[in-house]
């Protein structure tokens, strides 16, 4: 068990910082250097943004809402709440 534990760690500190930084990339993280929560939240809207234009090419909708539309579509719908005992027993 020693020895495999061993073995481990030896493999692990020969993988380099930019091979992890590369397995992330694929994996479709943002950039492994450190984003303020506004960088990141305007890349994720980016990104969504874009996915939602290759979808709606894709799928040929023609009168497609903008993604934002889309996004608020269902923010009115009560998808949680608290039940009283009777509904709860019924």
């Amino acid at each position: 068990m020693l020895d495999s534990m061993r073995m481990a760690a030896r493999v692990w500190m020969n993988i380099r910082q930019k091979k992890i930084k590369n397995c992330f990339e694929k994996a479709c993280f943002s950039s492994v250097e450190i984003e303020s929560d506004e960088e990141q939240e305007l890349h994720t809207e980016t990104h969504q943004c874009e996915k939602w234009e290759k979808v709606s090419k894709i799928l040929n909708l023609t009168k497609t809402p903008t993604f934002e539309a889309f996004m608020v579509f269902d923010s009115e719908v009560q998808v949680c709440g608290l039940w009283t005992d009777d509904e709860i027993f019924s």
